[in-house]
């Protein structure tokens, strides 16, 4: 792309520049985002984990009488 305008080349450079900042912090954002999201998944992961052993244990436990 060729701008004639001295002007205008400069507008579009800082509007592109600004552009090249936004891009980088969203995706930035967006990584941390997928952290937490991967995170509570695995917490989930756990939790059922434990509810399974935890029903398991109970049923193996002998009932008092």
């Amino acid at each position: 792309m060729h701008i004639q305008n001295p002007n205008a080349q400069e507008t579009v450079a800082f509007a592109v520049a600004g552009l090249t900042e936004r891009l980088a912090a969203f995706e930035q954002d967006l990584n941390a985002w997928q952290t937490l999201a991967d995170n509570a998944a695995r917490r989930v992961q756990t939790a059922e984990a434990l509810r399974s052993e935890a029903e398991q244990t109970r049923k193996d436990s002998p009932s008092p009488s």
